[in-house]
Order: structure tokens, then C-alpha cells, then sequence
């Protein structure tokens, strides 16, 4: 029952600001861990944690401490991503999100459970796909590597997340086929986030 969250606005900066208070207000949804991403066309990437996770203190700047404030106060950002985790099927840090791809190009935030990730990782693993994780974020992340947005056709589960390709400077924000696993976006259509009821 993890939450995300986020914004975006490809031709006009968005309030980095508000990504911490987005995450706070969904924080009930995933209590094991926080991360934070953000992408701005002029001003590339950063990752944040949330200093109160052991497991990701000493991964990325904290979100409130004075280097991460200044960052993203003082550099226009076009997207926001943010998650809250609650570990289930991979606890460890490697399951920490936005997860990335090898090449940091793809970035995700996921609420849900694929219920055939298994069987998809096998197909990914003899394709050459190598995994750091046990989670099925990650297998996310390899299909879409694999076959694109195409990929949401293979999973079998109940899900939603928002996929940002850097190389393409597209979002994609995905659900399942009922809406186990809603995703809301505002009438603005910038910034949306995952509370499943």
C-alpha cells in the first residue's frame, strides 16, 4: 500500500517546495521509507532521501537539510516525483523508490503488486536483463526497457505509477485495467498522486 505522488510541467518550473509536503500528506500509506526525484530541462537530475530512514540516510542528500533546500530552491524544476514505501516483497534498500534504471534515464514511482512478476523477470533475465532488487518495481523498469509503455499489456496485477523517460522527456502514468489502484490527476493536469481506498 505504498503512495506516490508528484508534478509536472514540461515548459514552465513547478514549486519543488511542495514535493516534501506531498509525501507528508500520504506518509500513512508507506511508513518504511521516502524518496524523492526531481528533473528540471535546464537543470538535470537530483535524488533525495528522507533523513528518519536508516536505509536511506546515507544514499542522497536529505530532503530538509540546508544542500538539498538550496538545490531546490535555487534551480528551476519541470518534474517532481515522490514515494512512500511500505516494504513488502523486496524490504531491503535495493527496493528503495524512484527507482531508476542502469543508465539513471528512467525513473519510477510505483503503488501496487504485480502478480506475475516472476514469470516476467525469467523472460527479462534470458533477454540479458540484469536485476539489483527483488522487487517487482524493478521488473517494471526492465519490461518497459524491453518493450516500451507496451509492457503495462503483460502485467497482471494492481497497480499505478508514474514512469518518466529522460531520454524521451515523457511521463507516463499508468493503472490498472479496474482501478484497484487509483491514480488521481488534478483538473491542471501537473500533479497527481495514489491513495488507494
Amino acid at each position: 500500500m505504498c503512495g506516490i505522488c508528484g508534478a509536472f510541467r514540461p515548459s514552465s518550473p513547478v514549486d519543488a517546495g511542495s514535493l516534501k509536503s506531498m509525501c507528508d500528506v500520504i506518509a500513512h500509506r508507506g511508513p518504511d521509507d521516502a524518496g524523492y526525484f526531481v528533473w528540471g530541462e535546464k537543470s538535470g537530475n537530483a535524488d533525495f532521501s528522507d533523513g528518519d530512514f536508516r536505509e536511506n540516510a546515507p544514499l542522497y542528500p536529505v530532503i530538509d537539510g540546508p544542500k538539498a533546500q538550496g538545490l531546490l530552491r535555487n534551480k528551476p524544476w519541470n518534474l517532481l516525483l515522490g514515494h512512500r514505501r511500505l516494504s513488502v516483497i523486496d524490504p531491503s534498500p535495493a527496493g528503495h523508490q524512484p527507482m531508476a534504471d542502469p543508465s539513471g534515464k528512467i525513473r519510477i514511482v510505483y503503488n501496487g503488486e504485480l502478480y506475475n512478476f516472476r514469470e516476467l523477470r525469467k523472460t527479462l533475465k534470458k533477454s540479458g536483463h540484469h536485476f539489483k532488487s527483488r522487487s517487482d518495481t524493478e521488473v517494471i523498469v526492465h519490461a518497459y526497457m524491453m518493450w516500451g509503455i507496451d509492457c503495462v499489456t503483460r502485467f497482471n496485477g494492481m497497480f499505478a505509477f508514474g514512469l518518466w523517460d529522460g531520454r524521451k522527456k515523457k511521463l507516463y502514468l499508468v493503472r490498472d485495467r479496474y482501478g484497484t489502484k487509483p491514480l488521481s490527476t488534478p483538473v491542471s493536469r501537473t500533479s497527481f498522486s495514489s491513495q488507494a481506498r
